[in-house]
């Protein structure tokens, strides 16, 4: 399952590339950069390969420091010696292991070699930090963030969905816009059905926005929101669903400073309602002199949205039929839903011109509007009886089976439609007002919508205003039956032609909770929406763009969530970076410093002389070969035609460097005319200089 029948489409174009400010972090943690997959998985490997190199560093400080620690300018046994140039030629703690680890199995047969302290710590040391610095590569990936990453959206496309009405086909304008309207909520009750699943089963598939799902509570058996009570609703078991207060920026992600962060709330009290002393039969004249009868719904005066005239004294008319055993006849085995509106004030009354009725005294709560949802379940019939007290089937008949068999028992509709009677109510806050949190009361939306105006300071109102507009163009529960009908109804989807199997004792329960549900995820999308802007070109030439450089700030504030993008710590970053460079100093010119505060330079001299160039000049100079020079350099030379002496194997099992015979001659013959073997070697006298293997095999 995934949500692919949404609108909302954000592309590689909407999200913001670079460095950007996350104000849902406070102080240096705030900074991130963002990079597509591909490039953020280039730097992460660059990162891995600093970190590496800035641990093969520390390994050379450890290893310098140890040696100079452990340098003595007095006679010393071969253990020690061979310590240091172990720590000197260690150029890794890979290396430096293996290379303790060769002492001390050459000298594990040596009681008085005292392995465990000549050789130990140095075992334990190169192993603690090569896994070190293995754990160090793999972990300086946290500093990126690939999965489901809170990414900016650019907002190019940015900008709010208006109707021109002096066009001059405004009907058809009118038309796409509810067109498209429809199609998003529609693509929110997908959504709502696998992202906002209890047990989170399907939330993996639903990376968009900041949260998978909105946090909501739901609270039974409630007493009845109505003035009428007992005499209104059904019975005392109502619901309320309540959203709690919702942080723009951590529930809608809405990126701002927190001075222009706001909080919103959204609660809906439901229950049956009666219908019995409530409605009235009324016969009418249809074509070809027929007469129809129809039930009407006494709960107040309909009216019309946008015209402030009431249309008659009935809220509702419905046909007065009642279902049919006969398999003959034409039956409507399809649910009939519709809600009525009605919006309140501040001052208590009924809104004309917003509501599609107006409420009874009975119905007309002080604060909150009102929705009434209007059911019928037509010639659907039932497997078994249902208690739910608005789909409500008890009527038994026995149905003819047209193939001959026996027949069957169904169940049908008690009425010819229920009625569920809903108060919404709504709530805005500045949480970081001073002295303290400012919200306005909680009431309708048209007069919460109102004080919210004066929630911030000039500056900072702006940001809020803006997002006030997406949530206002939002679907309410109400809005989401306007616009799907009986496809908003999860007992529909279990129904198979004309019958529908058993449902809850608590359906309309489950119904209402859904709407909400849906509500809150069309918030979400509509959010988003708003900052990438539609999309579709049947409605793109309706949005209206923001122009100045204050209004398109705007545009730039909303984050949604990705697994396309990378993100960085700006902190970790430096961090990293500094960190490991200063490492990279310090072991480099540690051993200049070293040899500076060398008073004696003894151990600076054998730091120098440890290393394995310094190391083969001292054992060439040992046997008299060579003209050496830059003896306290990292590469001591000589003459480049000086003939160096090999190794005498004449013991297979001691290798050593020719020294039995030197050689004096007049003539410096070059390596290149012995390599040749034109040169003609004159009768030797002995002398200390030259060996006799410098320029013969015998």
């Amino acid at each position: 399952m995934s949500f692919s029948d949404a609108p909302l489409n954000v592309s590689g174009d909407d999200v913001h590339l670079g460095f950007w400010t996350d104000y849902s972090h406070s102080g240096a943690q705030k900074y991130s950069l963002t990079l597509t997959t591909g490039h953020g998985n280039l730097f992460i490997a660059f990162i891995a390969i600093f970190v590496s190199l800035t641990g093969s560093y520390i390994w050379d400080i450890f290893r310098f420091a140890s040696h100079q620690l452990l340098s003595r300018h007095t006679g010393q046994n071969v253990i020690y010696h061979q310590r240091q140039v172990a720590l000197c030629n260690a150029g890794s703690p890979v290396s430096g292991f293996w290379k303790f680890w060769d002492l001390s199995l050459g000298w594990r047969k040596h009681k008085q070699s005292r392995i465990f302290t000549n050789f130990f710590p140095f075992l334990a040391a190169s192993f603690i930090l090569n896994a070190g610095f293995h754990v160090a590569g793999v972990f300086s990936s946290r500093i990126a963030m690939s999965n489901g990453v809170e990414v900016l959206l650019r907002g190019d496309s940015c900008g709010l969905i208006v109707v021109n009405t002096s066009n001059a086909n405004p009907t058809s304008d009118y038309a796409s816009q509810v067109a498209f309207q429809s199609r998003r909520i529609m693509s929110s009750y997908t959504y709502a059905q696998q992202c906002y699943d209890n047990n989170g089963s399907f939330q993996q598939a639903c990376p968009t926005f900041p949260k998978p799902s909105l946090p909501y509570t739901i609270t039974r058996n409630m007493s009845c929101p109505f003035p009428g009570q007992g005499d209104i609703c059904r019975n005392n078991s109502g619901i309320t669903l309540d959203s709690g207060f919702l942080n723009s920026q951590s529930d809608l992600g809405i990126n701002t400073k927190p001075e222009q962060q706001f909080s919103f709330r959204t609660t809906m009290e439901c229950i049956p309602i009666q219908h019995e002393n409530y409605t009235a039969l009324q016969s009418l004249n249809g074509t070809l002199n027929s007469t129809r009868t129809y039930v009407n719904f006494l709960y107040g005066y309909a009216s019309q949205y946008g015209n402030a005239s009431v249309i008659g004294n009935k809220t509702y008319q419905y046909p007065a039929e009642w279902p049919s055993a006969d398999p003959t006849r034409y039956a409507n085995i399809e649910y009939s839903l519709t809600v009525k509106t009605s919006f309140t004030g501040s001052d208590g009354k009924f809104i004309n011109g917003f509501s599609s009725f107006k409420p009874i005294s009975e119905l007309q709560p002080a604060i909150g509007d009102v929705q009434l949802y209007f059911m019928s379940l037509n010639d659907i019939s039932f497997a078994s009886p249902v208690d739910d007290p608005w789909y409500s089937v008890h009527q038994k008949f026995d149905v003819v089976n047209v193939a001959g068999g026996p027949s069957q028992e169904r169940y049908y509709r008690d009425d010819f439609m229920r009625v569920l009677g809903c108060v919404s109510k709504y709530q805005y806050c500045n949480p970081n007002a001073v002295p303290n949190a400012t919200c306005t009361p909680l009431t309708g939306a048209v007069p919460a919508q109102e004080a919210a105006y004066g929630l911030f300071d000039t500056e900072n109102q702006a940001y809020f205003n803006w997002t006030l507009q997406a949530l206002s163009q939002a679907a309410s529960p109400g809005g989401v039956v306007t616009n799907l009908g009986i496809t908003s109804l999860l007992g529909r989807t279990a129904k198979f032609l004309s019958l529908q199997p058993a449902l809850a004792n608590n359906q309309w329960e489950l119904e209402v909770e859904n709407w909400f549900k849906v509500a809150l995820a069309d918030m979400q999308q509509n959010i988003v929406l708003q900052a990438t802007g539609p999309g579709d070109p049947s409605v793109n030439r309706f949005v209206k763009k923001l122009n100045t450089t204050d209004q398109k700030k705007l545009c730039t504030t909303q984050k949604i969530r990705s697994n396309s993008y990378m993100n960085f710590s700006v902190l970790g970053l430096i961090l990293t970076l500094a960190i490991g460079v200063l490492i990279m100093i310090v072991g480099t010119v540690l051993p200049t410093i070293a040899e500076h505060f060398n008073h004696n330079g003894y151990k600076s001299l054998e730091w120098k002389t440890n290393d394995v160039f310094q190391l083969q000049r001292l054992a060439y100079e040992g046997v008299g070969a060579g003209n050496w020079k830059r003896a306290t350099h990292d590469c001591p030379t000589t003459d480049l035609n000086y003939p160096l002496p090999d190794l005498d194997i004449n013991d297979l099992n001691h290798p050593r460097l020719r020294n039995d015979e030197v050689l004096e001659i007049a003539d410096k013959p070059t390596l290149n005319q012995l390599r040749g073997g034109y040169i003609s070697v004159p009768n030797p006298t002995l002398s200390g200089q030259y060996p006799r293997s410098s320029f013969s095999d015998d």
